[in-house]
């Protein structure tokens, strides 16, 4: 709603049309108050007036779309709300180092792996696996140690079937860039992120987007 709108000469025939689209109840008038006061939209219409409404004048053009989509399409809202928390972490993101002195091995949990899991575990080590510089052996030898061996496989299952549709959807065959990828889905497994990447910004929003699409809970 702008001065330019009332003062146009179809503006009733307009306005009259959106309240009939109101009439059955399935759709709802959001105002969007541009350059103009309340009491100039009660001039026009005190049912406009007191109509919930957003203003240019208190909210930029970002905060209008996020709260439109808020009240008509709350779902795309979830997924921009999570896009925009997932740029901003990433921005502030640091990566450290430990050295490799400092990492031990715990105590073993268990002497053997169900047939079952090793074939798991084989199923993503001869996908997303063969970017990684481990053997077979370290890796299934690792989950004898683990105190959940069925949650870190699932893990890695989510992260594998993520990293074989991301490099099909981008086409991806350099080692180097696929090994950044499988690199950069272990820190998002893990709830952080790197800015250190050859991944530029949007590879790494849709590649999030896929794990999320991919993830479900143990």
């Amino acid at each position: 709603i702008s001065k330019a709108f009332l003062n146009k000469k179809w503006t009733d025939y307009e306005y009259r049309s959106l309240l009939s689209k109101e009439s059955n109840f399935k759709k709802a008038i959001l105002p969007i108050w541009h350059d103009i006061t309340q009491e100039e939209v009660k001039s026009f219409s005190l049912y406009l007036a007191d109509k919930f409404a957003l203003d240019t004048k208190k909210n930029n053009i970002e905060e209008i779309i996020k709260k439109l989509l808020e009240v008509i399409r709350p779902d795309i809202y979830e997924n921009l709300s999570r896009l925009l928390l997932f740029k901003k972490l990433l921005s502030e993101a640091k990566t450290e180092y430990a050295k490799t002195s400092d990492l031990k091995w715990g105590e073993k949990q268990r002497e053997n792996l169900t047939p079952k899991q090793v074939v798991r575990i084989k199923g993503f080590f001869y996908s997303i696996g063969q970017v990684l510089e481990t053997s077979l052996e370290d890796t299934i030898n690792c989950y004898l140690y683990d105190h959940h061996p069925e949650r870190e496989i699932q893990t890695w299952e989510i992260m594998n079937v993520t990293f074989m549709e991301f490099i099909k959807q981008e086409k991806i065959v350099d080692d180097n860039i696929k090994r950044e990828i499988a690199r950069q889905l272990i820190l998002i497994s893990m709830g952080t992120l790197s800015e250190e990447t050859v991944l530029s910004v949007e590879q790494l929003t849709r590649l999030y987007e896929i794990w999320k699409q991919n993830y479900y809970p143990f």
